[in-house]
């Protein structure tokens, strides 16, 4: 768990976020840009290229591309919640999905009842 702010904590980043144009994704950006070959762009280039090696069957490659094309595939969360009112139950499921962002299916489990002691057990 993150420690809260102290004032002059030593670990404190006083340079502060790099300047447009120095993180690692503006740079990609930017070379990504420049004309590779044949007037196209390189990522261009590259995007045609990730298609023809999972064209050929390369499974990561499939995978990366529907990955981008459709999202990764949300898988679904069971929860069983026991002898609580509905109203906890509502906050319950609420923290869960906000937390997870997934879609929560509950299973309520009603309290069990106690069994009747059969005749040969008295």
């Amino acid at each position: 768990m993150p420690k809260p702010f102290v004032k002059n904590d030593p670990r404190i980043n006083r340079a502060g976020r790099p300047k447009k144009g120095t993180a690692l994704t503006d740079i990609l950006s930017y070379k990504l840009d420049l004309v590779h070959k044949a007037g196209k762009m390189k990522r261009e280039a590259i995007a045609e290229r990730l298609i023809e090696v999972a064209l050929d069957g390369d499974v990561a490659a499939l995978k990366y591309v529907f990955d981008r094309l459709d999202g990764k595939p949300v898988q679904a969360a069971e929860i069983e919640i026991h002898d609580v009112d509905s109203e906890t139950k509502k906050r319950m499921l609420s923290i869960f999905q906000k937390e997870t962002k997934v879609p929560v299916k509950p299973k309520i489990i009603a309290p069990k009842k106690k069994a009747k002691p059969r005749k040969d057990e008295l």
